[in-house]
């Protein structure tokens, strides 16, 4: 595999040689980026100070309205927003849930909660009344700020609630609020002092992101001030790096770059999280498509010329095989990210191919607050996530023995770092199942690094299919099929067997006009690997396949399907 290094960045790696009698070398994986100081600050102190410095450009657009937010706007409406909460009665300590689509001024509630030292608990509009009571429950929220689109379903979750339980419900946008609590009464609140925190800024929690519950009920992380700020201090490294050690003229020159990033992404999920509030950080412009659309993102790339947009395979597929790709003027396009899934080579050359658009992927899940790995600032090698970024740790272990492995041995990816989460909120016993007591974060994903420190996913061990004792990777089943002609999308997932306890079960939405029936994909794997790894579960062609919001594919629900219909 041919692999390529940025400018500037961690060309090699510093490796901790960790020898014990008769085994092999075995390594860790740091970068050799000094790691940043840890911030001893409230997380919207430190991002409003780089908001001050962005004065009248736009930091934030409606794709569909063109409304706007300036920075000067934030500087001043966070404090006030503040201050209104506070007069209400919330307190540093208090959770407050933010329920809502990808709004213009989600940025400034998740800004205002945290300025006064409360937990804002950030929650997916598209839950059900039972999933929404639960998190409400687990968090123990009093306090709640929707969109005027999640009343009823806030209204249906509390009745599953006892009675009082949320003490106020502040409206997002104009609606129906017969208490009158708008966010327009917190503007006109009197603004107030940032809640101090210093060293307890390691340990106050900030925000409480949901997992996304692919493979069971989703629980709350807790993610502290400090995980939230050592992930934006990466800008200012690369800024420095951009501008010859002056950091304000890498920044000016980041704005250039990134002056239009278009977010499709929803903001309360930690990839979109991540990325809007590193745009602002750095300066550049948003712009929120809070509705998708096929029609409504393409235009809107033409519209406003976006120069960047953080997108999910899902979504890098679809472009890869649209036909509307040619009804719009996508070139002002520079650069696609992918993350939140892993992204099959062919989808990625398919994209290149077609467009010429530089897409970079990365590594990182919701218990480490951002990526853990990166494929475009530290280096790029086709079909790696990248590199480790500077404030982390990396290593490989057996997940049977827990020995760590050497370079190009598939095993276990484990994480250290400055960005893992406090803990699963009110859940010790599956914190403790996640970090163990040195500190490492079991990720339960498969991978190995190769001999340049290019991380490669390989599946979930959750997903492995246990075939007559033999483990089946759905992953290289998928990758296999992707190579069929025809072959849009595809998930393989594990179903009950009589004979083998378990067998490879592919569900494939084929591409528009191709011609697939399951005896012609199921002969095509068998060609193609070993018989443990065939597609004795069968083949079922879909239209789509289920997803969560973050693009992940809902294996769970295709396995629950399967056993329902066929009454296992």
């Amino acid at each position: 595999t041919q692999c390529s290094y940025s400018e500037g960045s961690n060309k090699g790696r510093e490796m901790e040689e960790k020898r014990t009698r008769g085994e092999p070398r075995v390594l860790e994986w740091v970068s050799d980026v000094p790691p940043p100081p840890v911030p001893k600050t409230n997380w919207a102190s430190f991002m409003l100070e780089r908001i001050a410095a962005h004065g009248e450009n736009i930091a934030t657009i409606d794709a569909l309205t063109g409304e706007n937010r300036k920075y000067s706007w934030y500087l001043t409406s966070v404090p006030k927003v503040a201050g209104g909460l506070a007069a209400a009665g919330i307190e540093p300590g208090h959770s407050v849930i933010l329920l809502t689509i990808s709004h213009l001024d989600y940025p400034l509630l998740l800004l205002a909660v945290t300025y006064l030292g409360a937990t804002c608990v950030l929650l997916s509009p598209d839950l059900s009344q039972e999933e929404l009571a639960r998190s409400i429950r687990v968090c123990q929220a009093q306090w709640a700020v929707i969109h005027s689109s999640a009343q009823r379903l806030l209204d249906g979750a509390q009745t599953l609630l006892p009675t009082g339980t949320l003490r106020r419900v502040w409206l997002l946008d104009p609606g129906t609020s017969s208490a009158g609590h708008t966010l327009t009464h917190l503007l006109q609140a009197q603004p107030i002092q940032a809640h101090s925190l210093g060293v307890e800024s390691q340990r106050t929690v900030a925000v409480v992101f949901f997992s996304s519950g692919t493979t069971g009920v989703p629980k709350g992380v807790m993610l502290s001030h400090s995980n939230l700020t050592v992930p934006l201090w990466l800008n200012r490294y690369a800024a420095s790096l951009l501008g010859g050690g002056d950091e304000e003229a890498g920044f000016a020159l980041m704005r250039v770059k990134y002056l239009m990033m278009m977010l499709v992404l929803p903001l309360h999920h930690v990839y979109g999280y991540s990325m809007i509030t590193g745009n602002l950080y750095i300066g550049g412009t948003t712009l929120l498509l809070p509705v998708f659309s096929p029609q409504r993102f393409l235009s809107a790339i033409e519209q406003f010329k976006v120069r960047l947009c953080p997108v999910v395979p899902h979504l890098v597929s679809f472009l890869a095989d649209t036909p509307l790709l040619d009804r719009y003027d996508l070139t002002s396009l520079e650069v696609m990210f992918s993350a939140a899934a892993p992204l099959p080579v062919s989808t990625h050359t398919n994209i290149i191919n077609k467009t010429g658009i530089n897409l970079m992927s990365g590594y990182g899940m919701t218990e480490v607050a951002s990526v853990t790995t990166n494929g475009s600032v530290y280096g790029f090698c086709l079909g790696s996530v990248g590199r480790v970024m500077p404030y982390t740790k990396v290593k490989i272990i057996d997940p049977e023995t827990g020995r760590m492995l050497a370079e190009g041995e598939e095993g276990e990816v484990c994480v250290k770092s400055l960005t893992v989460m406090l803990g699963y909120i009110n859940n010790p016993a599956a914190t403790a199942a996640m970090i163990d007591s040195d500190g490492w974060l079991h990720t339960g994903d498969l991978g190995y690094y190769n001999s340049d420190g290019f991380l490669f996913l390989t599946d979930r061990i959750k997903d492995l299919i246990k075939v007559k004792g033999f483990q089946v990777s759905p992953k290289q089943v998928e990758e296999v099929l992707m190579g069929m002609e025809g072959v849009g999308e595809v998930a393989v997932v594990g179903v009950p067997h009589p004979r083998t306890g378990e067998a490879a079960r592919a569900y494939v939405v084929p591409k528009p006009s191709a011609r697939l029936s399951p005896a012609l994909l199921q002969r095509y794997v068998a060609e193609r690997l070993a018989p443990h790894k065939h597609l004795t579960g069968g083949v079922e062609l879909l239209e789509m396949l289920p997803r969560n919001q973050s693009g992940k594919v809902l294996k769970k629900k295709l396995i629950e399907s399967y056993i329902a219909s066929s009454k296992l």
